[in-house]
Order: structure tokens, then sequence, then C-alpha cells
């Protein structure tokens, strides 16, 4: 139904799994239109079809990697404070480093979180491996009380028995890593699980990127950000259950409602229409949702033969049905071509200088196309051409 509703509205829209959040249920999907300036990220599939919501998204452990081991080795890097920076001083790529994070939760429990130093950690996921929302990054005083150390210099060496440790699986089978060891300006290169130091609890916590395997198929992941125009969850029990909401079905036994939950939004979706259909110039309104289909444009109100054929027009478009605006504000021809462009009805009817050859010039503000129709058939023409955009 929903996907019916956004094809009529000429939306371009990715059905995605989503997150039940606290409304809860047993499953929900968004609905998605593909914006740079949205603010869901969805991660998608060309192969298999497969979407869902980026935080969602399973990133399971890579395989181990098969590269010789070589001795571990204590560096001096002063005054290299970021993975990128460290990347440089010692020329190893940023997935052979070990990044370190540390989290206070619930304003009192440290927890550490250990990635690789090119993945970026979700804290969506982070909240749900928590369990609760209530977790901020320590401060540099934190840092310091707590490691004996400062930001850019935390790891996984010389660690206080109090300290949580989250393992990203992206670390999982990394040879000769680079960690720091909670001394500040020093750290290990070389380092390997195993033999320099054991795993502990491996999480996904790692935002999935372009190029991650499909969790379906294995296909590597497409990834943009669009805006979420609906959310649908399918409920179940979840309320019905407590609210102890049944009916009693043919047999005469008492049975839960099944419950669902629908959202859409109107507002959204007129900002997703202008996203999608626009160019330099101003909006393109599909045909179907336009405030308008048709903009009569008069070039000289002080021409009456002009007046007379644009106000005929103007009055023939509304009897047969055609949703109409009249510009005859006295402003020059390139003004109102201007604003034409710029709220971008489908279909404009200009009437100029070619009245007194018995056209009228009709344009589509889609394709740009620009006919010369006789006046007696502009209307019927751009009827023809609005039914078959509502097709």
């Amino acid at each position: 139904a929903y996907q019916r509703i956004f094809n009529k509205l000429r939306l371009n829209v990715i059905m995605a799994e989503a997150d039940v959040g606290q409304i809860g249920g047993t499953m929900s999907h968004e609905f998605i239109a593909f914006t740079d300036y949205g603010e869901a990220k969805v991660a998608y599939c060309e192969n298999c079809g497969y979407a869902a919501n980026a935080e969602i998204v399973p990133l399971q452990k890579p395989e181990e990697e098969k590269e010789e081991e070589r001795p571990m080795e204590k560096v001096h890097t002063p005054n290299v404070h970021t993975i990128e920076e460290l990347s440089k001083f010692l020329n190893v790529p940023p997935s052979k480093i070990m990044k370190a994070v540390l989290y206070i939760v619930n304003e009192k429990e440290p927890v550490l979180v250990l990635i690789r130093g090119d993945r970026e950690i979700d804290e969506n996921k982070l909240e749900k491996v928590l369990g609760t929302d209530n977790f901020r990054l320590a401060t540099d005083e934190e840092v310091n009380n707590l490691l004996g150390t400062k930001k850019g210099f935390i790891g996984i060496f010389n660690l206080p028995e109090n300290i949580k440790v989250l393992w990203d699986n992206s670390l999982y089978g990394v040879k000769n890593l680079v960690v720091a060891l909670n001394e500040p300006d020093w750290h290990y290169i070389n380092v390997n699980p195993g033999r320099d130091f054991q795993y502990g609890e491996f999480v996904d916590l790692s935002e999935v990127r372009e190029g991650d395997p499909c969790p379906k198929c294995g296909s590597p992941l497409k990834v943009k950000r669009g805006l979420e125009l609906g959310h649908i969850f399918l409920l179940g029990t979840r309320y019905s259950e407590p609210m102890k909401a049944y009916f009693t079905d043919r047999d005469g036994k008492e049975k839960p409602i099944i419950m669902g939950c629908y959202g859409i939004g109107i507002s959204r979706i007129l900002a997703a229409l202008v996203e999608q259909y626009h160019d330099e110039k101003g909006i393109k309104w599909p045909t179907p949702v336009a405030p308008f289909e048709l903009d009569i444009i008069l070039l000289n109100t002080k021409d009456e033969e002009m007046k007379n054929v644009a106000e005929k027009l103007y009055l023939e478009a509304e009897e047969k049905e055609i949703d109409v605006i009249f510009d005859d504000r006295e402003e020059s021809a390139g003004f109102k071509f201007a604003d034409a462009d710029l709220v971008g009805f489908p279909y404009r009817i200009v009437v100029g200088k070619k009245v007194k050859e018995g056209k009228v010039e009709v344009q589509s503000r889609h394709t740009g196309e620009k006919w010369d129709v006789e006046i007696e058939k502009a209307i019927d023409f751009v009827k023809e051409k609005i039914e078959e955009d509502k097709k």
C-alpha cells in the first residue's frame, strides 16, 4: 500500500529494514527517499535487493589475515594524536592501527571500545550493546585519571581491571597491529593476537560503509543518505496482550489482536519531491502532485488582443478542470519566466507575439520541450499531456 502511494506521487523510495526502537514489535520497515540532505543512512544491495537502515546492518568478523608475524617493538610517537597522523608518521595504513575510545556509561562505568583504525563507531549499535543511551566520551581528565595517559595514546596494555573492553569485529584476525600502551608519545608496532594479547568480547560496533559485504549474499553494499517518509511496525501482540485486547474467533476462543503501527510524513513528502525534482532554476513538480498543472503567462498586459486570448484560455482551462494559474502581473517577460521556472508547474502557455499568427507557445517544465500550438487547440493539447503524465 505504501509503495503504491509513493509510486503515485512519483517518488523514488526504497523500503528498508529498520530498528523497532522503543515502540517495539517483531519488525519494522522505513520508506526512504534518497537525498544527500537526508538524516537517515541506508545500505542496500543491488544484487539481491537487501536494504536496511545502516545502524542495523550486521558486519561479521573478517577472515584472519595470512601474514607473517614480525617482532613486537616499542616506538616513540611524539605529538601524534589522530589515526591519520599516526598512519603517516609510521607509514602504515589505518587498517593496521587499533583505535581505542573510552566511554563513560551511566556517569560511572568506564567502557573501552576497540575498533580498527579505518572504521568508525556506530553509537546506535553501541547503545544496543550497552543497553542504555546514557553514555558519553570520556573527558581528558577522566582519561588521565583512569588510564594515566591522554587521548591518542589509549590502548589495551596496562589497563586497570575495572575497565570493561568491547572488541569490534573489524579487529579480528588483523596481524602486525599498531597499538597504544597507555603511555603518552609511545606505541607498540607489530602486535599480534595470541602472542602479544588475548581477544576479549567481540561485538558489532562499526558503521557500515560502501563496499561492506551484504549480510544476505555477500555482494558489495551501496550506502546513501535519505529522508524517511514513512515507518511501519509489525507490533504483533506486544500491546494487545498486556492491555487484554482480545477477540473471539470462530471457535469461540479468545485471542489477542495482532496489531500494526503506520506513519507517513506529509511535510517530508513535499520536501522529498523538491529534492528529487529540481534543477538549477527551481522546482520541477511531478504533474500528479503539482499545486497547479498549468501556468498561463501573459507577456504584455497592455496588448488587448493578447489579454483577451490569455483570459479566454484561462477560463477554458478551468472549465476543463485543469488546475491553472494566470500570471498577468505587470513585469518583464524574463521576470515571469524565471518565476515560472522557480515554482516549477508542469506546463505553461506563453501568450505573446505569436498570437498574431493564431498560435501560443506551450512549454514543458520537465523536458524543456516547446510547441507552437493553435490557440483553439492549446488547452486540449495541455489536457492530453496532463492525462498522459498521470497514467
